[in-house]
């Protein structure tokens, strides 16, 4: 879709800049900020202005540009990280792959496709990360991170029209509000016309409809102790995405069903719609204790989801499918890291999820109702350490280790035209031991070689429908690279 974008900042801040003229680009892979040359991981890292200068608006647009992700939006995020991932949904299942916004785990995959606005950069780690990101990093993890506030006043004003009638506006304000206070407020509204158009009704499909905001407080309680507060809200409103099939049946065909013509029209008999609101609240404090930083990050989460779909694709009422989500989530992470990292590193911590949620979806066929609804409570705690020892001079030593214990309390009926035919409450609980070693070596200033035997888990959980157990999954990988930066680009180059 081409797209043209106008901005207008004021006043322009300056970018830093390394000695050897690359910018640099600082990294949180690792749990602590680093130059993204020194991080023995698999990772690619996108500014803001990167994110702005190749058109990536939505999550799902990473992947044009990422090697190794792939990402669509079908009800959700489907984040596949080298082939890792999964379209399972329901309160009760879990993906594998995850999303980190601003440190705070993303426990729903119906909200980890958001719009991306006035985000400092993104980083994309491919392979297990089972030691800092625990439960269901099996693939990777995408962290996002927002731009904080700035000590002096600026603002921007940043404008997009595209094809399909597209217009998205965002506004950002950013400053200081008093002695140790600053603050940053971005607004964001995003509309679109919709791609596919019904032949036979002329509505158009999966257009955008989409607001969202941002409020950051940056405080500085004391010489040693700053707090960040951050409150964000969404509120998408979409016909949602039809349903693609490669060929229709010929008994579509013989019962009168309007086939379309190419991959941009549609025959549907309902309008399909994915409505997601969701919001959360999040408190980050680091004290710096001298020769330690502890860090506590704790967050609320909630959302509500509404999709519906025409599954057979036809103008002909043979089956829809409506979803139902509400979820909320409580998050706690403690972290306790050295300052003085120059021979060894370290990070230690603890993390704990609750989350409640409850889904229903909804078959509807001629003369046949099928509805599921479900209710699950997750328990989440582990406890983690990694550290990196430099053995000799450019030659470094890493292990880390996590235990995981998970329980899920779930509950379903199945009813059939408004008559119970099945119930069920049952109950389960999953424990991990995800483990890390690796070495790595600096060839030169700029290029690294690095070897690592990884663990990531995937949460157990409950079948849709029937209540059967899902086995926790675990995923392996060994890996050797190379990374180099180079003048071109502030990615790395693995190989």
């Amino acid at each position: 879709m081409a797209a043209i974008a106008v901005a207008v900042a004021f006043p322009a801040q300056a970018q830093e800049v390394q000695s050897d003229g690359l910018a640099e680009i600082i990294v949180t892979a690792e749990k602590r900020e680093e130059n993204l040359q020194s991080v023995p991981v698999s990772v690619t890292a996108m500014t803001g202005e990167a994110l702005t200068a190749t058109g990536i608006s939505n999550v799902e647009d990473l992947q044009f540009f990422v090697p190794g992700v792939s990402i669509t939006n079908d009800s959700m995020a489907i984040i596949n990280i080298r082939g890792i991932g999964t379209s399972a949904f329901g309160v009760a299942t879990d993906p594998s792959t995850t999303v980190h916004y601003d440190g705070v785990y993303i426990s729903r995959p119906t909200t980890s496709y958001q719009d991306l606005f006035d985000v400092e950069r993104i980083e994309v780690l491919r392979g297990p990360q089972g030691v800092l990101f625990g439960r269901n990093s099996a693939g990777g993890t995408l962290n996002i991170i927002s731009k904080m506030p700035t000590e002096d006043l600026t603002g921007a004003l940043g404008l997009t029209v595209g094809n399909y009638e597209k217009r998205s506006l965002s506004g950002t304000i950013s400053g200081p509000l008093g002695a140790g206070v600053r603050g940053r407020l971005t607004l964001l509204a995003n509309q679109r016309d919709g791609i596919y158009r019904d032949v036979v009704s002329g509505r158009r499909y999966q257009n955008e409809d989409n607001l969202a905001g941002r409020l950051t407080l940056a405080i500085d309680a004391s010489d040693r102790l700053e707090i960040v507060l951050r409150a964000d809200a969404s509120r998408d409103r979409e016909t949602g995405a039809r349903s693609v099939r490669p060929f229709y049946p010929q008994g579509f065909v013989d019962a009168g069903a309007t086939i379309p013509a190419n991959d941009k029209e549609a025959a549907l008999d309902r309008l399909p719609r994915y409505d997601v609101d969701a919001w959360g609240v999040s408190s980050t404090m680091n004290w710096d204790g001298g020769p330690v930083t502890l860090r506590s990050i704790t967050a609320l989460r909630k959302s509500k989801v509404v999709q519906a779909l025409d599954v057979d694709s036809t103008d002909l009422f043979l089956r829809d499918i409506e979803f139902y989500e509400r979820s909320r989530s409580f998050t706690q992470e403690f972290q306790l890291l050295n300052n003085d990292a120059d021979k060894l590193r370290w990070i230690v911590g603890a993390f704990y999820l609750n989350e409640k949620g409850n889904d229903e979806i909804r078959i509807i066929e001629p003369g046949r109702r099928l509805a599921i609804p479900e209710n699950n409570t997750t328990n989440a705690f582990a406890l983690f350490g990694q550290a990196s020892y430099e053995l000799i001079d450019r030659l470094r030593l890493t292990g880390g280790l996590r235990y995981s214990y998970e329980k899920k309390d779930f509950g379903y009926r199945v009813l059939l035209n408004g008559n119970q035919v099945d119930a069920g409450q049952p109950k389960s609980s999953w424990t991990a031991w995800t483990p890390k070693i690796g070495i790595d070596y600096d060839l030169a200033d700029d290029v690294m070689a690095y070897a690592s035997a990884t663990r990531g888990f995937k949460s157990g959980g409950f079948q849709l429908g029937d209540g059967r157990p899902l086995a926790m999954t675990l995923t392996d990988e060994s890996a050797i690279a190379a990374a180099a930066m180079t003048g071109e680009s502030n990615s790395p180059k693995i190989g």
